[in-house]
């Protein structure tokens, strides 16, 4: 959020704001499979896809080309593998 805050562009912009949606999202999904006794354990896809979260927001504060190129481009990755794995956390019939 406080990249969007600073003003790196509208891209960013978007893309966290739909990376804050889902993981919204997800929090809430895993309070409720929480109440419910059920555990939701991050798999080795949701690592990857944090890791290239890190990596890409520590490339575009470097803030000289390449480096935040490169950073946009594993968030939007990020974002990319965190909307695909969506589908599982409602697949987990906690809902």
């Amino acid at each position: 959020m406080a990249l969007t805050v600073v003003g790196t562009g509208w891209p960013v912009t978007v893309v966290t704001a739909l990376t804050a949606l889902r993981e919204g999202i997800v929090a809430l999904l895993r309070v409720r499979a929480f109440e419910r006794g059920i555990a939701l354990s991050a798999d080795r896809l949701a690592k990857v896809k944090t890791v290239a979260q890190m990596a890409g927001v520590a490339l575009i504060i470097v803030g000289e080309r390449p480096w935040p190129v490169l950073g946009a481009a594993l968030v939007g990755l990020a974002l990319l593998i965190s909307l695909a794995t969506l589908p599982r956390y409602f697949a987990a019939r906690i809902t």
